[in-house]
């Protein structure tokens, strides 16, 4: 089970998020605690997915690294360190569905036994919320 929380944030409207971690939704919980509409108990199988809707969506001039693959309104990407993979997939149509899926790599698992579980949900809500919605 995930939790889907909608969002209305001043510039961008409603936003839908799915978090299927339970720690990393008590820390965004806490940090957009004033925008939060509702919340609900949903099936979820992805790690994150954000619906954001816009009017008049336009990408037919934008130029794109290497790095991104871009192909019938989808973007592709992976981002890669020595801990995790984190896969973005941007579904690009007059509503944006970003899918967000985070794979821990062996290493993690031996930082996370030095950090506390703060700074690992700090991280994760920057990747895997943040960067998504204003990029």
């Amino acid at each position: 089970m995930a939790n889907q929380v909608t969002l209305n944030l001043p510039l961008l409207g409603n936003i839908i998020i799915k978090i299927k971690d339970d720690n990393l939704y008590h820390f965004f919980k806490r940090q957009f605690k004033n925008y939060i509409v509702n919340v609900v108990k949903v099936d979820s199988p992805n790690f994150i997915n954000i619906s954001l809707e816009l009017e008049n969506l336009s990408i037919e001039n934008c130029q794109f690294s290497r790095d991104i693959k871009f192909k019938d309104n989808n973007f592709d990407f992976v981002k890669t360190s020595k801990t995790q993979i984190i896969g973005f997939k941007y579904n690009m149509n007059n509503t944006i569905m970003a899918t967000i899926d985070f794979e821990k790599k062996l290493l993690y698992y031996l930082k996370k036994m030095i950090k506390t579980k703060y700074s690992i949900n700090h991280i994760l809500f920057y990747q895997t919320i943040l960067y998504p919605i204003f990029s």
